[in-house]
């Protein structure tokens, strides 16, 4: 009998359920453990390499002031752009160095662009605080964003959907026989 754990094959047999409607669609997997951020991409458009991994050396604190940094960013130029009420004034941080951390974010959390600009769909399966950044800002070409090549969406609790769907497969499974 099989375990309950989700294992590789899993996520890209997920994968290929979209595949087989024409759909290319990618999961980017985050995942922090020991000072390390591990990045893996799932992808169904390729047989021969379903997944991509990358693996960054930076502290929890790091990486929270970064993604904090970047948000401040964000929001900052659209800040810029508000219609404020009379007398109301923004505080503002030093944009070109959130802009220089919103780079880095870009580049760190987002490695394998060429692979990922072939897709549809991309799935954000985020840890810490990197579910607060909006994926589809970032550039995946020198002057594109993800947004405009393909949707994006944030699946916090992917592997434990995936977990519980097995979970109930096996359980039909057994029932069956």
């Amino acid at each position: 009998m099989a375990t309950g754990k989700v294992k590789r094959r899993d996520v890209v047999d997920f994968l290929n359920q979209f595949k087989h409607n024409g759909l290319d669609v990618g999961i980017l997997m985050y995942t922090y453990v020991g000072d390390s951020l591990s990045i893996v991409l799932f992808q169904n458009t390729s047989r021969d390499m379903p997944t991509m991994e990358a693996k960054v050396g930076i502290s929890k604190q790091n990486l929270e002031s970064l993604m904090q940094n970047c948000n401040l960013y964000i929001s900052q130029n659209t800040a810029e752009n508000a219609i404020l009420p009379r007398g109301a004034s923004i505080e503002y941080q030093d944009r070109s160095a959130l802009g220089l951390d919103f780079k880095k974010a870009n580049k760190l959390l987002i490695p394998f662009k060429y692979s990922i600009s072939k897709f549809n769909h991309l799935i954000i399966v985020p840890t810490l605080n990197i579910s607060s950044l909006p994926f589809a800002a970032f550039n995946i070409k020198r002057e594109t964003k993800i947004i405009d090549l393909m949707s994006v969406s944030t699946h916090p609790v992917f592997l434990k959907y995936l977990f519980l769907t097995k979970k109930n497969t096996q359980k039909e499974d057994m029932l069956k026989t």
